[in-house]
């Protein structure tokens, strides 16, 4: 099982340090010009909002940020504890609260409620504290260290130290270096205790052209957009090149609508469809292809066994429905609708009986259905689904929708008393902006765009 092993002693003795220092002042390396400021602690994310406002405000926006907090990630993990006997262990809350683990505050996440909020989520000091060292093996995932916690990384080549804390550049960081994508696949590529690989993020974007080395772009470039600014509110501090620290994927946290906001602008470029509709003697034969072309994974990607990306397509005969499908309600799982979707991207894991399993500590096997990374290979990254509708149709739409985290999984963590009903609220369904089409019996035979 790839590990996070994380050399937790040196944190705890730079925070005792970091807690020695003085809060933010000039731009200096002199911690001395603190002197008589409120002293910090780093492992609090709000410590760092003094200085670092904008960024703060932007990762209380991020799901690294609702990690620790997740309804559904903290039933989980409560299901998956007694399901496998506590042998679960930290398995999942070393990524969703590090410095939880680390600190010996827990060590299977049951008791996160009852922690500090610093210890809760994916927080500055995880990241900037980070740096990756070789464990003996080729890759690097299996071996992240905080070392140095006395002073914060970043990507800044020349940067300044503060009374806070001192600073240095990171490869680990840099956006412009590769390896920055293993210190993000730390956590996001995750293999079970039964040796599968349940989550690939960083391993799928190793495989595509985003990882060349004269086309390379890493997480941070789509994922952290770069704009121009001081780093820190503090006297003297130049311009740097700044990093949205909002990272929008596909999940969804906490209730705020800008929190969603973001993850739609993300996600409606995304993947490509086309729409071809030929009219034909009774009918009309439909087709329609996607295509993941503008980003460096596997679309859907991450937890791919909870998620439910698919196509949904309707035609009509003036206002009446002749045909749909993917036609799913707000409020049920896709694979429980009355419209079956043509094509469903997801992963469906299996226990070692071959039994269809929603949990990957069950998991020993997988099946998936995904838009392959791009590789060069301009068929490698697409689906197509397609359909003769025997029936007069003068209209036809087509829309890819996708979820996080489907009802399927969600009342299955009601049914065993692991998550309220209330916590599971409403799970978001949202459409991927690029790929909405619709075709017109005007238009004749034709593909859209």
């Amino acid at each position: 099982m790839r590990r996070v092993s994380m050399r937790w002693w040196l944190v705890l003795a730079a925070a005792a340090f970091a807690i020695a220092l003085a809060g933010c002042g000039d731009a200096r390396t002199d911690a001395s010009t603190g002197a008589g400021q409120a002293p910090i602690d780093p492992v609090d994310p709000a410590a760092c909002q003094g200085c670092h406002g904008a960024h703060y405000q932007a990762w209380s926006l991020s799901m690294h940020a609702y990690a620790g907090d997740d309804p559904i990630f903290v039933a989980m993990n409560a299901r998956g504890q007694r399901e496998t006997g506590g042998s679960l262990g930290d398995f999942c809350v070393r990524c969703h609260a590090p410095l939880a683990v680390g600190s010996g505050a827990t060590v299977d996440g049951l008791n996160l409620a009852g922690l500090p909020a610093g210890y809760r989520g994916v927080t500055c000091l995880v990241c900037h504290g980070a740096t990756l060292t070789p464990d003996g093996s080729v890759d690097l995932v299996n071996s992240v260290d905080l070392v140095n916690a006395d002073r914060m990384r970043g990507p800044i080549a020349d940067p300044i130290g503060t009374p806070a804390h001192g600073s240095a550049y990171s490869f680990d960081l840099d956006r412009r270096q590769a390896q920055s994508v293993t210190l993000c696949g730390a956590c996001h590529v995750v293999t079970n205790q039964h040796g599968l690989e349940v989550e690939r993020t960083a391993d799928e974007w190793r495989t595509t052209t985003y990882a060349l080395p004269n086309t390379l772009r890493t997480c941070g470039n789509c994922h952290m957009p770069e704009s121009a600014g001081a780093a820190a509110s503090v006297p003297g501090a130049p311009i740097r090149a700044l990093h949205d620290h909002t990272m929008p994927g596909v999940d969804l946290g906490a209730d705020s609508p800008a929190q969603r906001k973001l993850v739609e602008q993300a996600l409606d470029p995304v993947i490509s469809s086309k729409l071809c509709v030929v009219p034909g003697a009774g009918g009309v034969q439909v087709t329609v292809t996607l295509d993941n072309a503008r980003v460096g994974h596997a679309w859907p990607s991450g937890a791919t066994h909870d998620r439910r990306a698919w196509l949904e397509l309707v035609a009509y005969a003036g206002a009446a429905v002749v045909y749909s499908s993917g036609l799913v309600s707000p409020d049920e799982a896709v694979t429980a609708s009355s419209s079956p979707p043509l094509l469903l991207l997801r992963e469906q894991l299996f226990d070692d009986s071959g039994r269809p399993t929603l949990f990957m500590w069950n998991a020993t096997t997988a099946q998936s259905l995904l838009l392959a990374p791009a590789t060069g290979d301009p068929l490698h990254s697409t689906q197509t689904a397609a359909v003769t509708i025997a029936a007069t149709v003068d209209r036809v739409t087509a829309r890819v929708r996708v979820r996080a985290v489907d009802y399927d999984v969600v009342s299955a963590l009601v049914a065993s008393g692991d998550l309220a009903p209330s916590g599971a609220g409403r799970l978001p369904t949202l459409t991927v902006g690029a790929t909405v089409e619709e075709w017109t019996a005007d238009r004749g035979a034709a593909c859209l765009p």
